[in-house]
């Protein structure tokens, strides 16, 4: 493990993916939003154009959310197995700067565009 992984800097890392998690699963459908004033959901006739607009790019939108997803819980399974911050293809550490910023990052910056290029995707 990365030796700027300490128990603090993996307890806030897991705190992140967790939220994540619980946004992009209120997203999708999979649990309920978070309670607080309704907005108006009421509309005229004149939005039907542009709610099947907006209907396609919810779809493109639910993939990348799906996809996401995926993601978040492949990285939060990695800490149960011991081997969060670890990149898969070369088994270095993913650098702390990375995992602050995407921390759900599968591989160290040097190989996430190979992988991407042999169709692994990933983050």
């Amino acid at each position: 493990m990365a030796t700027e992984l300490t128990p603090d800097v993996l307890a806030e890392l897991r705190r992140q993916l967790e939220a994540k998690r619980a946004r992009l699963r209120t997203a999708l459908g999979m649990e309920p939003p978070p309670t607080g004033d309704p907005s108006d959901l009421v509309g005229d006739s004149g939005d039907a154009s542009v709610d099947l607009e907006e209907a396609d790019r919810e779809y493109a939108g639910e993939e990348a959310a799906r996809h996401d997803l995926a993601e978040v819980e492949h990285a939060l399974a990695k800490f149960a197995l011991g081997t969060y911050g670890r990149c898969e293809y070369c088994d270095g550490e993913i650098p702390l700067a990375r995992l602050r910023v995407l921390p759900e990052a599968r591989y160290d910056a040097a190989h996430e565009a190979l992988a991407e290029a042999q169709g692994r995707g990933g983050a």
